[in-house]
Parts: C-alpha cells; sequence; structure tokens
C-alpha cells in the first residue's frame, strides 16, 4: 500500500512539472545563447557594469544602470519596476 502512495505522489509531481507555465517571451530565446562580447558600461565616465552583446544587440544591466541613476528597482514576476526621478541634462 505504501508503495502505491509513493507512486501516486510520483505521479502528482511528473504531471505539475509537465504542465507549469513556460518561460516565453524575450529573455526565453537568451537562455543559452552565446554571448558574442562583453562591453563596459560607463557613466560620465565611470563605469557601472558590464553589458553583453548577444547576436549583434547589447544587454544593459538594469539594476547597475538604475542604481547609478539613483532610481528604485523591484522585479515580480512578471516586469521590472523603476522607480524614482530621472534628472534631465540641459
Amino acid at each position: 500500500m505504501k508503495k502505491i502512495g509513493v507512486l501516486l505522489v510520483g505521479i502528482v509531481i511528473g504531471a505539475g512539472l509537465t504542465l507549469s507555465p513556460q518561460i516565453y517571451g524575450a529573455g526565453a530565446k537568451l537562455l543559452g545563447a552565446k554571448v558574442d562580447k562583453t562591453l563596459e558600461i560607463k557613466l560620465n565616465g565611470t563605469s557601472i557594469g558590464q553589458g553583453a552583446v548577444i547576436d549583434g544587440t547589447s544587454y544593459l544591466p538594469v539594476r547597475a544602470a538604475a542604481n547609478a541613476l539613483g532610481l528604485e528597482v523591484s522585479v515580480d514576476s512578471k516586469q521590472v519596476n523603476l522607480e524614482g526621478k530621472l534628472k534631465r541634462r540641459k
């Protein structure tokens, strides 16, 4: 009887993993992608981090850039939220 319970738990876990939500969107195509090169990211001459170039597109490190600009960063399951006021150049 114990073996049947273990089997049922295994089936339920397996079904849950099989039917779990898939990753979609731009991020999905980047998973496992080859980074062609990295670039140093500078703000007003000061390095704030490294960016990746994948298939000819440069990707900016959001948290590093936002922190350098004085913005607050929060992340939930579907989006990155930036809050604060940007100082505009004259």
